[in-house]
């Protein structure tokens, strides 16, 4: 299982070794067909769904593909994970580019806080108490 980690460092967590870049990209393109429900959809100040949905599964996509490529890579973690969706418009199309990136990372396990006092261990940003 790989870690996602959006941050650039690792609290109490030791980057062992930093691979290299993972990044993934893919374009969405609208049809006419939706983009004329899009434009109507507009008009009346609602939230067309058609967009939103293609969008969020190609991110899903493209995260899922980082992750695979982090792993082949050898790595447990992907620190700096950044996902951006940027509209691209023509006369004729509608498109979104969508990137995911980040460094492909090997993690260690959480450190021990204070004077060997166990009891909370920070990682990425959760908790855990005993």
């Amino acid at each position: 299982m790989i870690k996602l980690i959006t941050t650039e460092t690792c609290v109490n967590e030791k980057v062992e070794e930093r691979i290299g870049v993972v990044f993934v990209s893919a374009v969405v393109t609208t049809g006419v067909m939706k983009d004329f429900m899009a434009g109507i959809k507009d008009i009346f100040s609602g939230k067309w769904k058609g967009y939103s949905n293609e969008v969020e599964k190609v991110v899903k996509s493209c995260l899922e593909e980082a992750i695979e490529r982090a792993q082949a890579m050898g790595a447990n973690s992907i620190i700096g994970l950044r996902m951006n969706v940027e509209p691209m418009f023509t006369e004729k199309l509608k498109m979104f580019l969508v990137t995911v990136y980040g460094t492909a990372c090997i993690v260690g396990e959480p450190e021990a806080l204070g004077n060997g006092d166990d009891s909370l261990l920070i990682g990425s940003g959760s908790y855990a108490s005993n």
